[in-house]
């Protein structure tokens, strides 16, 4: 049997080193500065994560926030504008 992952529009941030404010909008109190102010400290349901540079955090619709790493976000998910994709 083939299955497929259900589509859903969620809200999500790209860090990008210098974004904090907007990575806060997105993931709230969920989302701190690392002391090296080169990373980002995730709160998820299963731990605290690290993300680098690139990095997605994603918060799904039942608001649990997990992070992303880039080549996965590229891979599994899609940027959309007004519930549709974004033109490349």
């Amino acid at each position: 049997m083939k299955v497929r992952k259900r589509i859903q529009n969620i809200e999500g941030a790209q860090w990008k080193g210098d974004n904090f404010e907007e990575v806060y909008k997105v993931a709230g109190r969920n989302a701190k500065e690392a002391p090296d102010r080169e990373r980002l400290s995730v709160a998820t349901p299963i731990g605290i994560f690290l993300i680098d540079k690139g990095d997605w955090v994603l918060v799904f619709e039942d608001e649990s926030v997990f992070p992303v790493k880039e080549h996965i976000f590229d891979k599994d998910y899609e940027i959309v504008e007004d519930g549709l994709p974004k033109p490349k």
